[in-house]
């Protein structure tokens, strides 16, 4: 009997190691994807032109500063790569990726969308459709709701 549940033991024990192994094989690869998705210099803009964010001299310092969670220098500097000819899915998912750790939502929501609708990269356009849809369920379910410029009228039969 001894030996029966040192081997059920033993194969539990396996089965448990190979698991995390699997698991944590998985993970590795899901984030190689995604470092290889966002370390590409080349890409492509809204007209099919390719831009190679190699040459942008700014390029670096912007993704510097926002892997070191300096979103707002990051934001500046990845808006002029984009002024300076540089336009293009890439930097359009960090402007928006800045935008939503700032907690501005329409114009993240807006750059997300421009991610989903020019980019030739299905990874990236995915990364932007969870980026869009999460901001928009937040902006729908927020307390407090949008401040609108122009102030509603008031309800029927109120006051």
């Amino acid at each position: 009997m001894a030996k029966v549940y040192t081997i059920i033991v033993v194969l539990a024990v396996m089965v448990s190691f190979c698991s995390q192994s699997a698991h944590a094989s998985k993970k590795a690869v899901s984030s190689k994807k995604v470092v290889s998705a966002i370390s590409a210099t080349v890409r492509t803009n809204k007209v099919g032109q390719k831009v190679d964010l190699s040459k942008a001299p700014a390029y670096k310092a912007a993704v510097a500063d926002f892997m070191n969670h300096k979103y707002g220098p990051a934001l500046t500097e990845f808006q002029q790569v984009d002024q300076n000819g540089f336009c293009c899915d890439m930097v359009h998912y960090y402007i928006a990726q800045c935008y939503d750790y700032l907690n501005q939502v329409e114009p993240a929501e807006l750059n997300y969308s421009w991610v989903v609708a020019y980019s030739q990269d299905p990874s990236l356009k995915s990364y932007a459709t969870y980026g869009y849809q999460k901001l928009s369920y937040y902006n729908a379910h927020r307390t407090g709701g949008v401040v609108s410029a122009v102030p509603k009228p008031p309800a029927q039969g109120f006051g």
